[in-house]
């Protein structure tokens, strides 16, 4: 993906916006209280497993947007480091 500078100044920011360290927290809750929930679970249970499924799928739909961001943003600092403009 070819960013224009505005984007990659945008995506420096990021990280010192106020929103990402309450999207960090909302992570780490969830991933909490997934954990909590899963030690009294019924695996035998098909609603529970189902419910499990569920919150697997959104718990690495955030851990991906967490790993992306991340990725360009070293991206964007690794290329202004070696002086090519990304």
């Amino acid at each position: 993906m070819k960013l224009t500078q505005e984007q990659k100044e945008s995506l420096k920011q990021l990280k010192n916006m106020p929103w990402w360290k309450v999207l960090l927290e909302i992570e780490k809750e969830a991933n909490d209280e997934l954990y909590r929930r899963l030690a009294t679970f019924d695996i035998d249970d098909e609603k529970d497993r189902t419910t499990i499924k569920i919150w697997q799928q959104y718990s690495k739909a955030r851990e991906d947007f967490f790993q992306n961001t991340e990725k360009h943003i070293r991206e964007v600092y690794q290329n202004k480091i070696a002086g090519v403009d990304y």
